[in-house]
């Protein structure tokens, strides 16, 4: 059976009153929406990838380009060294100690500020 016939029948079987909470309306509401469009992608080839799958890969191919590691500045022996510190294990042990808004002069919000001027252009 054609869509259209098929679409044709259903709508000859429906009606528009209030008995039957107008499921005419409501069926061919739903039948005039627009498809929605999901255009093609295209390839570092030139060609155009259509299914989801060719999709997919061409997106995944662009993203493993763009987010490429960068290159290694120093040896990975330098950075092990850097990263254990034996050379300075007690400064890497440091605790880090927290301080409050309470500093040398008193709160921040407590200061008074004097309102100035803007100048004038």
């Amino acid at each position: 059976m054609d869509r259209n016939t098929a679409i044709a029948k259903y709508l000859l079987n429906l009606s528009a009153t209030e008995k039957t909470d107008y499921s005419l309306w409501k069926a061919t509401r739903s039948i005039e929406r627009p498809e929605n469009f999901n255009p093609p992608i295209k390839k570092p080839s030139g060609d155009w990838a259509r299914t989801v799958a060719e999709k997919a890969s061409t997106f995944a191919i662009h993203l493993t380009e763009v987010f490429k590691p960068k290159d290694r500045v120093i040896s990975e022996g330098s950075e092990a060294e850097l990263l254990t510190c034996p050379q300075h294990a007690e400064q890497c042990n440091n605790i880090i100690h927290y301080t409050s808004g309470n500093t040398k002069g008193g709160s921040v919000h407590n200061k008074k500020y004097k309102k100035e001027k803007s100048p004038r252009t």
